[in-house]
């Protein structure tokens, strides 16, 4: 894992472009907001992965286009920050693709993603996100947990 400097020049462009990325969001510009922490991501130096902030960054561009309600392409970065370096431990980036899953009726690997956002959180991620969610995991986690789940991942 690495740790930008905050006074490096890299920290500062990319604090700076999440800025302008943030307020894209609170406009609700989902281009904009997409742009700006696409920009931010190619300031990482490599390997991209393993900084600190990697999952996060990337989970901000899979939030963008999943606001924009482009699920295929919300995926493949959620999936992407998942890959990042502590991406398996944030809860945020497993339960919106299982979130994805579902919406796309891939029901076996929505039920993954779900399972590792419940035991990464404790079950906080379901807390906000509605009871549809926590229904749907509450019915089918003997799945995981039995290993009848076939493995779709």
């Amino acid at each position: 894992m690495f740790i930008l400097d905050d006074d490096s020049l890299e920290s500062n462009a990319i604090f700076k472009l999440t800025d302008q990325g943030d307020d894209a969001l609170d406009e609700k510009d989902y281009d904009g907001y997409i742009t700006f922490y696409k920009k931010a991501w190619e300031v990482v130096p490599e390997p991209r992965q393993e900084w600190e902030l990697a999952n996060g960054l990337v989970a901000c561009i899979g939030e963008g286009y999943y606001l924009k309600g482009e699920l295929d392409q919300a995926f493949l970065y959620f999936k992407e920050a998942l890959a990042c370096h502590n991406g398996e431990k944030n809860s945020s980036i497993s339960f919106r693709l299982g979130q994805i899953c579902l919406e796309q009726e891939d029901f076996d690997q929505a039920l993954s993603f779900l399972h590792l956002a419940w035991k990464t959180s404790d079950g906080r991620a379901f807390e906000e996100e509605g009871a549809s969610y926590l229904e749907f995991y509450e019915k089918n986690k003997h799945k995981v947990e039995s290993g009848s789940l076939s493995d779709s991942e």
